[in-house]
């Protein structure tokens, strides 16, 4: 299904498939990970991260157009590929979760620390989406109203 895009009715990204290509294939070394996904998959984390964009930011205050939201879709999909933060996100990591001792079932809880996890948002993602409302801690690196 092919990519809408902002300002139009019922857009689902901020920039095309081609744009981010280019954005992509001449700003980074790494291009080569997100240049061997298929244009199906690259849509799918343009999707997601116009979502994530949408759900951070006032969107009253979403001008006509927008190079910087254009430019933060693209590098935060790039960035979650290259980090495989989407695929991450409900990795077991190799614990063990649960054991079975004859009749008695254990489950062990576990525990997620955002201390060494990737970050989709870089400096200039940030300042961006700043611009539109989304508010930062020092040490952030999710997103959140303001």
């Amino acid at each position: 299904m092919a990519l809408t895009v902002y300002p139009t009715t019922d857009y689902d990204t901020f920039i095309g498939l081609d744009d981010a290509n280019t954005l992509i294939t001449s700003r980074y070394p790494l291009a080569s990970k997100w240049t061997v996904l298929t244009d199906e998959e690259k849509e799918v984390y343009l999707r997601l991260h116009c979502n994530t964009i949408l759900n951070t930011i006032d969107q009253s205050l979403l001008p006509a157009t927008s190079e910087c939201l254009a430019e933060s879709n693209a590098i935060m999909a790039f960035n979650d590929v290259i980090n495989e933060i989407s695929i991450t996100l409900d990795r077991n990591n190799g614990l063990v979760t649960k054991e079975k001792v004859g009749d008695v079932e254990i489950n062990y809880k576990q525990y997620r620390s955002n201390l060494n996890k990737p970050s989709i948002y870089n400096l200039e993602i940030k300042n961006c989406l700043s611009k539109y409302g989304a508010k930062f801690s020092s040490c952030q690196t999710t997103l959140g109203k303001s």
